[in-house]
C-alpha cells in the first residue's frame, strides 16, 4: 500500500471527525485509485 494513501486517509478522517479503521481504509483506497485513474491525481 502506498504510504500517501494511508496518510491522506488519516488526514481525511481527522477533518471529518471519524475514527480510522482498516475497513474504511480499504474503501478509501478503492475510491482513491478510482479518482486517480479518472482524474490523474496522485
Amino acid at each position: 500500500m502506498n504510504f500517501n494513501i494511508f496518510r491522506y486517509y488519516v488526514f481525511t478522517c481527522k477533518v471529518i471527525g471519524v475514527n480510522p479503521s482498516f475497513k474504511g481504509l480499504a474503501k478509501f483506497k478503492k475510491f482513491y485509485m478510482w479518482e486517480r485513474n479518472n482524474y490523474g491525481r496522485y
